[in-house]
């Protein structure tokens, strides 16, 4: 009995850092976008992944990796395993834990965008530039990978479940990219 007990702890623990815990929400999810020229016939260079925010969640982490697909690389990438492993090392902040995760290196760009409602969402997938909306702070425009922390001071607290949207974007004209994303939410303990 003590063994399993001891045995499910450590799978508990190992979603945990210091005060808070973390659920994987999505967890190396393909996305394969066509470049904007070519999305003209039949494909599309944009998506929207829509997630719930739950109540109390405390924060949002996103992790992104870019690679043109016909020059595929390594992107797979636990997250959470990632966060813990930098926790790990030392004592250390939420958003510096989040600024050290190493994801893998992409070959190829993408744009991230984080819009925080369904019309929005709506206006981006359709191409409306100019008319939708998105949190400046937490965007990614030409990266080839990256790491986004959005909340973690307790800002991003929620008392009801709402939908964000995360839209990605292929900002080349010709060439395709497949993404890699991960998004975890976060609670305190």
């Amino acid at each position: 009995m003590r063994v399993i007990f001891a045995f499910l702890f450590s799978i508990v623990s190992l979603k945990t850092i210091g005060q808070y815990r973390f659920e994987p929400l999505v967890e190396n999810e393909i996305i394969n976008l066509n470049g904007g020229f070519n999305a003209s016939f039949g494909g599309k260079s944009r998506t929207v992944l829509p997630f719930k925010i739950p109540t109390d969640c405390f924060g949002v982490v996103y992790t992104m990796t870019a690679v043109n697909p016909s020059k595929p690389i390594q992107s797979n990438f636990g997250l959470v395993a990632g966060l813990i492993t930098v926790a790990g090392t030392g004592n250390m902040t939420l958003g510096s834990a989040v600024s050290k995760i190493e994801i893998p290196a992409g070959n190829q760009s993408a744009d991230l965008f984080l819009l925080p409602s369904q019309q929005d969402a709506i206006l981006f997938e359709t191409k409306k530039d100019g008319q939708w909306k998105h949190i400046f702070n937490v965007c990614k425009e030409n990266r080839s990978s990256c790491s986004v922390l959005l909340g973690g001071n307790g800002e991003f607290r929620t008392t009801e479940e709402h939908t964000m949207y995360l839209g990605l974007r292929n900002p080349s004209t010709l060439n395709p990219v497949t993404i890699t994303i991960n998004i975890s939410l976060i609670f305190e303990q």
